[in-house]
């Protein structure tokens, strides 16, 4: 940030020098390269500047967080628990999901909601997402599957899904600089397929 003036008064300084050795008539060599270099100056500082833009945007990156395409209808019908309880355990998670809050996490005011949602993560979503995987003979059905038949069932849409779990990322990250809870993480991977 600091270097950025210094390469648009760099650049001004070279295109006043170009300019001048044009006008009293120096080789056109020295003229194009003092332009060269002066557009590449203004070139470099705007770069910088695009650049410290994006590093100091408030808000989670965008990762490529994707929702499989759901392929267990057939093992949802012929599961344990019957597909009511499992539309019923959707609505659980749906809720979640639809009144999931974002960065909480990384403002200090924000503490007992964060930690009131980090504890639904694990008491709330894990064990429902638990029970219909254990409902429909467990191994076969990951978390991400799972929702995504939460998705086919329309009870939360896939923008929202992506959302949540872009959140649920940069969670996770924060979670391992600051050494969160062993058992949130492991919902945190279980949930984002990691």
């Amino acid at each position: 940030m600091i270097r950025q003036p210094s390469y648009l008064i760099f650049g001004i300084f070279l295109s006043i020098l170009a300019f001048y050795l044009f006008r009293i008539g120096v080789s056109y060599w020295w003229v194009g390269t003092a332009a060269f270099l002066a557009f590449g100056s203004f070139g470099v500082s705007i770069e910088e500047k695009k650049i410290n833009n994006i590093s100091n945007e408030p808000g989670p990156q965008e990762y490529k967080t994707t929702v499989p395409k759901f392929i267990s209808l057939k093992k949802f019908n012929n599961s344990e628990i019957g597909l009511d309880e499992i539309k019923k355990r959707y609505g659980v998670i749906a809720e979640f999901y639809n009144n999931y809050k974002f960065n909480l996490y990384n403002d200090i005011s924000n503490r007992k909601t964060a930690e009131k949602q980090m504890n639904d993560i694990v008491n709330v979503l894990d064990k429902n997402l638990n029970d219909i995987a254990h409902g429909t003979s467990g191994s076969f059905l990951s978390y991400p599957m799972i929702i995504s038949g939460m998705v086919h069932f329309k009870f939360v849409t896939k923008k929202r899904v992506t959302q949540v779990h872009n959140d649920l990322k940069e969670m996770h990250k924060t979670g391992e600089l600051l050494d969160f809870d062993d058992i949130l993480m492991g919902v945190l991977e279980s949930i984002l397929g990691i």
